[in-house]
């Protein structure tokens, strides 16, 4: 692939371990090995994902040659319907009013029309990232709620435990005194 030689990978070898170290080369050599792997595997999945969507292009067959058909015939008669209507113009009489250029107006309407849905789907796509981000600052919220509950909870355990401690220093205490007469 590269034409290096073991002379050359023994060099390579040489400068790597005298600019490293031998503490770092083998972090580097494990670190350059996953990374390798990790680019082998998304090139693989990238490959595989390209072949599937080409299978499917050529299943569909066809449907998709239909489907560019019927667009073609669509095109075509938008063309029939513009040369129509260029033909009226030019072939009306002079003395008439002129007729407006619709092949113009129609491109200009057309125009608009793909300008306000491309506007409308950027609008719908904002609206779903505010609810996303809403939905994200609701559960933020959620969750310190529940820490702050969690808190709350933990400081009453520790008053009733000071209690306790104490309660159970005197028995001890006692306990202690109890033995002490004993003995």
């Amino acid at each position: 692939m590269f034409d290096i030689g073991m002379s050359e990978l023994v060099v390579i070898f040489v400068v790597a371990l005298l600019v490293f170290g031998p503490k770092r080369l083998p972090e580097l050599a494990r670190a350059l090995g996953k990374g390798l792997a990790e680019i082998k595997r998304s090139l693989n999945d990238a490959k595989r994902q390209v072949q599937t969507e080409f299978r499917e292009i050529e299943s569909q067959g066809q449907g998709g040659v239909t489907k560019g058909f019927a667009d073609l015939k669509r095109s075509l008669d938008d063309v029939r319907k513009q040369v129509e209507t260029g033909y009226k113009q030019v072939m009306a009489p002079v003395g008439q009013t002129p007729v407006p250029k619709p092949d113009e107006n129609a491109y200009e309407e057309k125009e608009n029309v793909e300008e306000e849905e491309e506007e409308e789907e950027e609008e719908e796509e904002e609206e779903e990232e505010e609810e996303e981000e809403e939905e994200e600052v609701g559960e933020v919220e959620e969750e310190e709620e529940r820490v702050e509950e969690e808190k709350v909870e933990k400081k009453k355990k520790e008053e009733i435990d000071p209690r306790e401690k104490m309660e159970k220093k005197e028995e001890t205490e006692q306990n202690d005194q109890e033995q002490e007469k004993k003995a």
